[in-house]
Parts: C-alpha cells; structure tokens; sequence
C-alpha cells in the first residue's frame, strides 16, 4: 500500500522552545488516520506542517509524494489547492456567502470554463452532508454542526488526495459531532481520500485504522 504522507526526522521549534522533536511516520494512503494528544502536545503545529501553512526547523514532509521542503509559497499553495483539503476547528466560512459561495471558495479564481463543473460537484458535496436543501442560507442561519458540514463540503470541492481535520467536532454537542465525524469517513470513502484527523478525542481516534500518539512534542506510541 502506497504512503498519503511521509514524515522524516521532523522538528519544529519557536525561539529555544521545542515544540515538535525528530518526528518520523508514515500515513497510508486512502485510510483513516488520527493523532491523539492532549491540549500542547503538539497536535496543531504538526498539522500546519502537514498542510505546509508552517515550515519545519529540520526534516521533511511529503504529501501524495510531493516533497514540501524548498517549495515557493505559490508551490506550497499549488500543492494545497490540487492535493491537500483542511477542515478547520472554527469552520472559517465567509458570513455574508451563502453555503453554495462558501463551497466554491477553494476555486473562485478558476477558469470560467470550470465554473460550472465546480458548481454542480458543490450541490453534490452539500447534498453528501445533508443540506441540499440549506444552499442559499448564510453561515448565521445554519447551526454549528451544520456549519461544520458546509467546510467538510468545502475541503472536498477539489478532490484532494489527503484531507486533515483539526478537531473536527470540538466546537459540536456529543451527538453533532458523531454525526460529522460519520460524515467525514463517508465522503471520504467514496472519494477515496486519506483522512487525517488530528484530536484528543479518544473514541475518535479508536475509529482510525491507525493512531499517532503526540505527547511532549514526541510520538510515544503507533497503532495500526
């Protein structure tokens, strides 16, 4: 089985603090993935690497084969608009775009010759999370889970080959959050997308075909 991500020697300090020490795994590629760890860890500066939003002090990462090291910030954002979604704790939806403008975000600046292709895959992607019928409504007239929904839809417009999640469900009830992590897993299934769920959520991660463990900056531990 081919590898979504590799990790290699990865380190990560600010100033003289040491926040990610000589990190090396792989993710396999169409599998569902966590790394688990409490508040500190480690957990959000390792998903900005893996999503090239931050650079590492020393070693590297690769994504769906392609090394992120020595790339241009263009590069970088290349690699994330083909290949790499994200779905952000805080849903970071515009609140004056409706759920179909926010979906389309990700390609706004696309051909017009693709325009309409887009459109049609983000009408889809909103009716796979169960709100074909909310296109029109903005971010304040949707609930928290259903903001959720609409940036899973979002990180999906492009078909990327990985798609990181931080903490998905923490800003969502118990019941919510059950629901988009199933979502989650059923997109990304049937799109055959390597999910990469970053959390502290141990019934979460026990979900995962493979669990990270992030204590102290370190992995102390990998099960698949």
């Amino acid at each position: 089985m081919s590898n979504a991500v590799q990790v290699t020697n990865l380190s990560k300090q600010f100033n003289t603090v040491s926040v990610l020490r000589d990190l090396s795994f792989t993710i396999p590629a169409g599998k569902m993935s966590a790394i688990v760890g409490r508040s500190g860890s480690g957990k959000s500066t390792l998903l900005s690497l893996l999503s090239g939003l931050d650079s590492p002090s020393s070693g590297s990462v690769s994504i769906d084969g392609v090394e992120l090291a020595g790339l241009s910030e263009s590069e970088l954002a290349k690699v994330r608009r083909d290949r790499i979604g994200i779905v952000f704790q805080g849903f970071h939806l515009i609140p004056s775009l409706d759920a179909l403008a926010n979906v389309l975000l990700p390609v706004a600046f696309e051909e017009k010759t693709k325009q309409a292709g887009h459109i049609d895959l983000a009408k889809r992607l909103l009716e796979e999370v169960e709100l074909g019928h909310r296109l029109n409504h903005r971010p304040a007239q949707l609930s928290g889970g259903e903001q959720q929904r609409v940036a899973i839809a979002r990180s999906l417009i492009h078909r990327p080959r990985v798609l990181l999640a931080d903490e998905p469900t923490g800003n969502l009830d118990e019941s919510t959050g059950k629901t988009v992590l199933s979502l989650l897993r059923k997109i990304s299934q049937e799109y055959g997308t390597t999910l990469v769920v970053v959390t502290h959520d141990t019934e979460i991660a026990q979900q995962a075909e493979q669990r990270l463990h992030l204590s102290n900056g370190e992995i102390s531990d990998e099960t698949n």
